[in-house]
């Protein structure tokens, strides 16, 4: 893998390893020789991408092990991870009962959702609990302040923490910046919100959005890579699903990253792509990951003035697009607008503690 160091192919041998079990086709690596300091290395790769789980799980393939103490330690995080992620999916399980008593549709979107797919659910990292309410949303206030249950509204989203879990209501799966698009989204999603297809178009409609706004990490990639290869998917329906939402070009070089460095995917809906655009994807995923968005937040956190908080935002998101104008044209140029227009409108977050 071009640029990659020994401790970055290891990474990816042992994530491929947790995602899809011995392959024959996978190259016999040279693990001789590795340190505490290397094994530590690796483990903070998964850590910062997210997949610390499923790298653990593949290193459980290999006769190689790092020291007791270390690997007692990774297992020991790994049965935390479980604990966490049935904590979480019954948390999901008692939600959408609960709404549903209340005659409010709703499901639950990645998570325990996308997990499903994965060979070792309980594997993949765990995260906010995000639920999809369908029909009822108008109630949905009236229903959290019955229970009392205190929760805060950020921009369009219910967000609440119940029981130890961070819980996230939104009015629909995933959103587009260009508004002709976003509503060719929503008439999808009104018409066919069953289809494992655009289940998975959301996945890549989601990923896409956050490598433009911040960056993403292999959680959300490997998310995409276990549905292409476990799911069954309609091809000729997911393509045009991909074309109808202005997808083509992004998931072809998504479908690249996957094929050279997660692999496993026997047959990709489209061709996957291989070209500086692939590498600039890379770049984004591999050395930003959720790392940019921490940083974000504690650099608007440390400009004192709105002014230059604003200032700060705009210089850096225009920069963003500017070079992400090749991976995804109308959201590229749509996003500031959007921004701008959301900023017009006002910072709608509205904190109800209903239990008072």
């Amino acid at each position: 893998m071009e640029n990659m160091g020994r401790d970055e192919e290891l990474f990816f041998h042992f994530l491929r390893l947790g995602l899809w079990g011995e392959e024959p086709d996978e190259p016999g690596y040279d693990m001789t020789g590795l340190t505490r300091d290397d094994w530590c290395r690796i483990y903070d790769m998964g850590h910062r991408q997210a997949v610390s789980g499923i790298v653990t799980d593949g290193i459980a393939h290999c006769g190689v092990r790092p020291d007791g103490e270390l690997w007692g330690q990774w297992i020991a995080q790994l049965i935390y991870m479980e604990r966490m992620n049935s904590r979480i999916a019954n948390e999901g399980t008692f939600w959408l009962e609960s709404l549903e008593e209340a005659g409010i549709e709703a499901e639950v979107f990645k998570g325990p959702s996308v997990a499903h797919w994965y060979n070792r659910p309980m594997y993949r990292s765990y995260g906010d609990l995000d639920i999809v309410v369908h029909a009822g949303w108008e109630r949905l206030e009236e229903v959290l302040q019955k229970w009392k249950l205190p929760y805060r509204v950020e921009h369009e989203d219910v967000v609440l923490r119940n029981r130890g879990v961070f819980v996230e209501f939104h009015r629909q799966r995933e959103y587009l910046y260009n508004p002709v698009v976003h509503n060719r989204l929503t008439q999808l999603l009104h018409a066919d919100k069953e289809g494992y297809e655009l289940y998975l178009a959301c996945l890549i409609l989601h990923l896409r959005r956050h490598v433009l706004t911040y960056g993403i990490g292999l959680k959300q990639v490997c998310d995409v890579a276990v549905m292409l290869r476990n799911a069954s998917l309609d091809r000729k329906k997911l393509v045009g699903i991909l074309r109808e939402l202005n997808m083509i070009r992004f998931s072809r070089v998504l479908f690249g990253f996957i094929d050279v460095y997660i692999k496993g995917v026997r047959e990709f809906p489209l061709r996957p792509l291989h070209d500086r655009n692939m590498q600039l994807l890379r770049n984004i995923i591999w050395r930003d990951g959720y790392l940019l968005k921490m940083e974000r937040e504690q650099c608007s956190e440390n400009k004192r003035t709105v002014a230059g908080r604003v200032m700060g935002n705009g210089f850096f998101w225009l920069k963003r697009c500017s070079l992400l104008f090749g991976l995804m044209p109308d959201e590229a140029c749509c996003f500031p607008l959007y921004m701008v227009w959301r900023r017009l409108k006002g910072s709608s977050v509205k904190s109800v503690n209903a239990a008072l």
